[in-house]
């Protein structure tokens, strides 16, 4: 039940920058999603090099996935304020 109506609270959102499903999913979850063995994996709204400039300016010490979900979470709660 809780997801049917989370679901369809998604489903009434305004059009997010991304996939929506992204806000439900785990670090792992995105990786999996997004991973290209052609290349390096990224997500397609935070790349690796943002990801690079975080951890040089001392504000990550996390894994590529591990912020790219902070990110993704910190958008959806900045994005419900928001809409």
């Amino acid at each position: 039940m809780f997801m049917s109506i989370l679901g369809l609270a998604l489903s009434k959102r305004k059009a997010s920058p991304y996939d929506l499903n992204d806000f439900l999913f785990s670090a792992d979850e995105l990786q999996e999603k997004y991973e290209d063995s052609a290349r390096d994996s990224e997500h397609p709204h935070f790349s690796r090099e943002r990801w690079l400039d975080a951890v040089n300016f001392g504000h990550s010490e996390q894994g590529y996935w591990s912020w790219v979900f902070e990110q993704v979470q910190a958008d959806d709660d900045t994005w419900l304020l928001r809409h």
